[in-house]
């Protein structure tokens, strides 16, 4: 088994069902929202346990409500987060609209 260490970001992607994309200033109602754990390390990190490797995962997440979503969906994974560290201010987030269609 080969040992993996990653140093990088873990991400929140906030995913908002939408009938269309709004225009500019324009505000519609979204039908569903999703939470999506991400972040470029966060990724390779859990891609990599899932494929057979012993893997480290140092990183930072703030300490807001997106930091407590991204540690409970770490949860299930067996990557090592021990060097995971809590911080002031926000955690990584990004918002994503996505079409009813899937665009």
């Amino acid at each position: 088994m080969k040992n993996l260490f990653v140093v990088g970001s873990l991400h929140l992607d906030v995913v908002v069902k939408s009938p269309r994309i709004p225009k500019k200033d324009e505000t519609i109602i979204g039908s569903a929202v999703k939470y999506v754990f991400g972040g470029k390390g966060g990724n390779q990190a859990i891609a990599a346990d899932r494929n057979g490797a012993s893997t480290f995962f140092a990183g930072r997440v703030g300490s807001d409500s997106f930091a407590d979503l991204l540690t409970k969906q770490l949860e299930g994974s067996s990557v090592n987060f021990s060097a995971l560290q809590v911080g002031p201010g926000a955690s990584g987030m990004s918002v994503a609209i996505v079409e009813a269609s899937g665009e």
